[in-house]
């Protein structure tokens, strides 16, 4: 794996935010573009996702979630050629997707599902992630999932299976904090010893979130700030993994009405500040 340049402090795009992300282009790096939700039918950019783009003066990364490169029935050709078009037009030095599933029997349940850790699941997903790399040209990262529930009698814990595919299909991962703090919360999987076991050489980019508590259940909603806990798990990450090359805080819009993230612009503004000094970006 050549790791990508370093681009810095990222900010998860939806369209939401696209007057904060030409207002305020100072306060980040890079964006990181979620394509399957601004493309159309044929997989090019909408009309409004088009107009955008066209004044990001930044880099982008492409962060996909409808790959459901762990579905056990079809691999999507179609979708792998969307994300390739949408390389190629973009440039991005990498592009990363979830290791889970979304889609069953042709489909989408919107919910990224983890894979089970098992030597035949393995063996699926790293030709997947090499043919990814190959028919984009560009570095392929996977990311570590929420895990709501667990399941029993898998082959290897989460870590070998990611240290193993990574090393594998020659690729990349993409490190949730907020995914590996919501799993020490539900499960009380010790966040430190994941990060421990974790190859971090081949990680490339770092998730930042917040979530919400639902009936004893903490979410990975990405509707608030970055707890505590997880600023903390990055200070400890970020002078173990040599090749992270950005840290992108995600935040989904819960407040359609005042069209802006229920966080506030100014508070989205001062966190990606803190990824900055966090990260000397």
């Amino acid at each position: 794996m050549q790791p990508p340049r370093r681009l810095g402090a990222g900010l998860s795009f939806q369209p939401v935010l696209s007057k904060f992300a030409l207002e305020r282009a100072s306060s980040f790096d890079f964006l990181e573009i979620v394509p399957d939700v601004l493309w159309d039918a044929s997989g090019e950019p909408n009309d409004d996702a088009a107009q955008f783009l066209g004044h990001v003066r930044h880099p982008m990364v492409l962060h996909s979630i409808g790959l459901s490169i762990g579905s056990a029935d079809t691999f999507d050709s179609a979708h792998v050629a969307n994300i390739a078009r949408w390389c190629e037009a973009l440039n991005p030095p990498w592009h990363s997707d979830h290791l889970s599933f979304v889609k069953m029997d042709g489909v989408n349940t919107g919910l990224t599902m983890p894979v089970p850790y098992d030597d035949e699941v393995l063996d699926l997903i790293v030709e997947r992630a090499r043919r990814v790399q190959c028919e984009t040209g560009r570095l392929f990262a996977l990311e570590n999932n929420v895990h709501y529930w667990t399941t029993p009698g898998q082959d290897m814990d989460e870590t070998t299976f990611l240290n193993r595919l990574s090393h594998r299909a020659d690729c990349g991962l993409l490190l949730d904090l907020h995914n590996v703090y919501c799993n020490a919360r539900n499960h009380g999987v010790d966040p430190y010893a994941f990060i421990d076991s974790l190859d971090l050489e081949r990680v490339i980019e770092l998730h930042l979130a917040g979530g919400s508590e639902v009936g004893g259940m903490y979410l990975d909603a990405h509707d608030s700030l970055t707890p505590e806990p997880v600023w903390e798990l990055l200070r400890y990450t970020l002078p173990r993994a040599p090749n992270v090359a950005g840290v992108v805080f995600e935040v989904f819009n819960t407040n359609i009405g005042e069209g802006v993230p229920e966080v506030g612009l100014d508070a989205l503004e001062a966190e990606l500040g803190r990824i900055r000094d966090a990260g000397r970006f």
